[in-house]
C-alpha cells in the first residue's frame, strides 16, 4: 500500500511538472493565404503580447471558401494550435486575429486565460481597432493596431507595476484543471481495479448466498415431504406385522421383525436429524451462506435415510407377498392330496 501511494504521488508530481507544457508556449504564428502583409512589422507589433505570454495567431486569407468557421477551424488544426476556434478548445494563452476577404469577415478570439479580454472588449477591438484599416486595404496596419490595443488593455487591467504583466489566473486554473483530471485518472487507474474486484467478489458472494438458501429451502421441503409420506408407510407396515405370527413360520417372522426394527430405527433417526437441523437454523438471526449450506446438507442426509427406509419397507412387502404365495401353493397341494 505504501508503494502504491508513493507511485501515485510520483505520477501526480510528474503531471504537475508536465502540465504547463500542455499550454502552448508564447510566440507569433502568421498564416497568410493571399493577403499583403509586412511580417517584420507584425512581429514588432506582436512582441508586447508575446512578452506577456500570449500565443498570437494571425490568419488572413483572400478566400475562405464560403464557410468562415470551417475554414478557421481547419487552419488552426493544420497549424497545430487547436482542434477548432471554439474558446474552450483554444490554449488559454491564445489570441487569434482572423481576416477573410471573400467572404468579407473579421474576428478576434481570446483564450480563457485572458480575464481582461471579455466578449465586449474583444468585439470593441474588432470594430474600432481591426476593421477601420481593413476597409482601406491596410491589412498590416489593421493587425498591428489590433495587437497594440490588445496589449494596452491587458497591461492596464493587469496586476500593475510594470509593462510585462502576464494574466496567469485563467491559465493556472486550466493547468490545475488538467492536473485534477490527471490525478482523478491516476486514482481510477490505481484503485478502480481493486474496487471492481471487490464488487465482483460481493456479487459472487451474493450469488452463492442465494444459491445456498435456495438449496436449503428445496432440501427442507423435500425431506419434510418424504418423512410424511414414509410415515404413512410405516403405519401400514406396523398393521401388517400384527398378522405375521399367524401367517408365517417363526424363522420368517423373526426375519421380518428384524427388518421392521431396522426401518423404525432409521425412520426415528431421520426425524431426529430433521428436527435438529430445524432447531440449528432457527437459532440464527441472520444465517450465512455456510449455515444454509450445512442445513441443506443435513436435510439431504435425512432424505437419503428416508429413501433407505422406503426401500426396506418395499422389501418387507415383497417378502410377505412371496411368503403368501408359498403358503397358497402349499395349501393347494394339500387339497389335491385330500381329493385323491
Amino acid at each position: 500500500m505504501q508503494f502504491r501511494w508513493a507511485y501515485l504521488l510520483a505520477l501526480a508530481l510528474a503531471l504537475l511538472l508536465i502540465a504547463p507544457a500542455a499550454a502552448q508556449s508564447a510566440g507569433l504564428t502568421i498564416d497568410n493565404q493571399g493577403c499583403s502583409l509586412d511580417r517584420s512589422r507584425l512581429e514588432a507589433a506582436a512582441q508586447p503580447l508575446v512578452e506577456r505570454g500570449a500565443r498570437v495567431v494571425i490568419v488572413c486569407t483572400d478566400d475562405a471558401g464560403g464557410d468562415i468557421a470551417r475554414y478557421l477551424d481547419g487552419r488552426l488544426s493544420s497549424l497545430g494550435i487547436a482542434e477548432s476556434s471554439n474558446v474552450g478548445d483554444l490554449p488559454p494563452n491564445a489570441i487569434i486575429y482572423f481576416v477573410s476577404l471573400d467572404p468579407r469577415a473579421s474576428g478576434i478570439i481570446a483564450g480563457q486565460g485572458w480575464a481582461s479580454l471579455t466578449e465586449g472588449i474583444v468585439e470593441d477591438l474588432r470594430l474600432n481597432s481591426l476593421n477601420p484599416q481593413l476597409q482601406a486595404g491596410n491589412f498590416t496596419v489593421a493587425f498591428a493596431n489590433a495587437m497594440n490595443d490588445t496589449a494596452n488593455i491587458i497591461g492596464s487591467r493587469g496586476t500593475g507595476g510594470g509593462t510585462t504583466v502576464v494574466e496567469t489566473e485563467g491559465i493556472a486554473n486550466w493547468l490545475w484543471g488538467c492536473l485534477a483530471v490527471g490525478v482523478i485518472g491516476l486514482l481510477a487507474a490505481v484503485f478502480l481495479p481493486g474496487v471492481m474486484r471487490r464488487r465482483r467478489a460481493q456479487q459472487a458472494a451474493q450469488a452463492a448466498f442465494v444459491q445456498a438458501r435456495d438449496r436449503f429451502e428445496a432440501a427442507r421441503k423435500a425431506s419434510g415431504a418424504a418423512i410424511a409420506d414414509v410415515g404413512r408407510l410405516m403405519e401400514d407396515a406396523k398393521l401388517k406385522q400384527r398378522f405375521d405370527a399367524a401367517s408365517y413360520s417363526e424363522a420368517d417372522v423373526q426375519q421380518l421383525a428384524q427388518q421392521q426394527r431396522e426401518a423404525e430405527q432409521l425412520f426415528a433417526r431421520a426425524q431426529h436429524d430433521f428436527d435438529e437441523a430445524e432447531e440449528r437454523i432457527q437459532l440464527l438471526r441472520q444465517p450465512a451462506t455456510e449455515d444454509y449450506q450445512a442445513a441443506a446438507a443435513s436435510y439431504e442426509n435425512v432424505r437419503a435415510t428416508i429413501d433407505r427406509v422406503r426401500e426396506i419397507l418395499q422389501q418387507l412387502d415383497a417378502r410377505r407377498a412371496e411368503l403368501d404365495r408359498i403358503n397358497r401353493e402349499a395349501s393347494g397341494g394339500l387339497d389335491s392330496l385330500k381329493k385323491a
